[in-house]
């Protein structure tokens, strides 16, 4: 547990270290003062070409100009709660992030001072869009800020739990959703959904392309092999067997509008499946098996964009299936 209280501990972000005594001051701010998404560029090198302020000669002298707390330090809370485990979005004079008190919050660089605070159930989510909070950095487009829908591993569904969906809590299964926020008072623009399967959502950062959104798509299905009913049969049964799987990892192209939601341009599935669209033949298939291929979550980080190839680089889970044959494989090693 002592690396999880290390990164989780601390429930509050001190933007000022990177400023302090050798920031801009507010009406300085140009193009440069800008980190709008997780990587800061489509290559993911976090790498900020343009500073020139801090180096190996003064680097020492840094300290804490401000801090902002997303919760009260009361000694009472658990290791996540108001946890900021996200790169900040930098756009001139304000900071945005996403806590896991299920908020995105905009403050004031140079202050510190709170502008805006939404949370994702209370004020971000609709009916069949339920959100419970965020791991993304936002990804600013213009006055938008695009983030995907996460909530934990071990969360279960409202439906089966019969609870409250809360941040930390219960789920209702809505699927992976995308939505676009005014950056400048943090309402509502669009929401869209990337994936309908119930265990799925965006635990990885979106990469903007503008104007096309790269959407990395997870899930956590297994854990639900495990302890579910089975929740497609209504009523539930709470002595059945959840049958697992069907859900799987994807990346999916949005082309943003001028008016309304991104339309999607694309969708590749990072495993097969049950071969929908019939694209192994003959043997192939065989070796498939009926119970198909699943799971392979793009989970975790943002797409890598490479414009000069015409690639995108997505690092991959696990399976939560194998192929026929590769059942039959380990059956014999075994």
């Amino acid at each position: 547990m002592g690396w999880y209280k290390r990164f989780f501990g601390k429930s509050f972000v001190m933007a000022g270290v990177l400023v302090v005594s050798l920031g801009a001051q507010a009406d300085d701010f140009t193009f440069q003062d800008r980190w709008l998404q997780n990587g800061n560029d489509i290559q993911n090198t976090r790498n900020a070409p343009f500073e020139r302020k801090i180096g190996p000669e003064n680097v020492g002298n840094l300290f804490v100009k401000w801090e902002y707390l997303t919760l009260p330090e009361t000694g009472g809370n658990s290791a996540p709660m108001g946890s900021v485990a996200v790169t900040p979005a930098v756009d001139g004079q304000f900071v945005y992030f996403t806590d896991w008190t299920g908020n995105i919050t905009k403050l004031d660089r140079e202050t510190g001072a709170l502008v805006w605070k939404k949370n994702f159930l209370n004020d971000i989510s609709a009916p069949g869009y339920m959100m419970n909070f965020s791991t993304n950095t936002p990804a600013i487009v213009g006055d938008i800020l695009v983030i995907g829908n996460n909530y934990l591993v071990d969360a279960p569904l409202c439906e089966v739990s019969g609870a409250t969906p809360t941040p930390l809590g219960c789920h209702q299964g809505n699927g992976a959703i995308v939505v676009g926020l005014d950056k400048n008072d943090g309402s509502v623009k669009w929401r869209v959904k990337v994936d309908d399967h119930p265990s799925s959502k965006v635990t990885g950062s979106i990469t903007a392309v503008e104007p096309i959104l790269y959407v990395p798509v997870g899930g956590w299905e297994e854990e639900w092999a495990r302890t579910y009913p089975n929740i497609y049969k209504k009523p539930i049964d709470p002595n059945s067997s959840y049958p697992c799987c069907s859900g799987r990892g994807s990346v999916v192209a949005l082309l943003m509008q001028k008016d309304g939601p991104p339309k999607q341009l694309w969708k590749t599935y990072m495993a097969i499946g049950n071969d929908a669209n019939r694209e192994l033949k003959g043997s192939a298939r065989k070796v498939l098996g009926a119970e198909g291929y699943w799971g392979v979550s793009a989970y975790g980080h943002a797409p890598t964009v490479d414009l000069r190839r015409g690639l995108i680089y997505v690092g991959t889970t696990n399976s939560r299936t194998a192929p026929k044959l590769v059942q039959l494989c380990e059956k014999a090693r075994r």
